[in-house]
């Protein structure tokens, strides 16, 4: 994810504008950590608001430990 407060919001919302159907954010965690990105429920809650509706889906597979979560994202339509 991006580092400035923010960004990851701004970044999120234009995926899913130029998206078909959804977007896909892997992993959750940061490079080295496996603990979750510090400001997931604020991107939650952001997106939301911004009418993006997410939820947060366990996958098969970790990209490193810890790292088994994506974030899912419906586009409006």
């Amino acid at each position: 994810m991006l580092e400035s407060p923010g960004d990851d919001v701004r970044a999120t919302i234009e995926l899913a504008r130029v998206a078909t159907a959804e977007v896909r954010l892997f992993p959750l965690t940061p490079i080295g950590s496996s603990k979750r990105y510090p400001r997931l429920e604020q991107l939650l809650a952001d997106l939301s608001e911004a009418g993006i509706r997410s939820r947060i889906a366990r996958v098969d597979y970790e990209f490193q430990a810890g790292a088994d979560e994506m974030l899912v994202c419906q586009v409006p339509t």
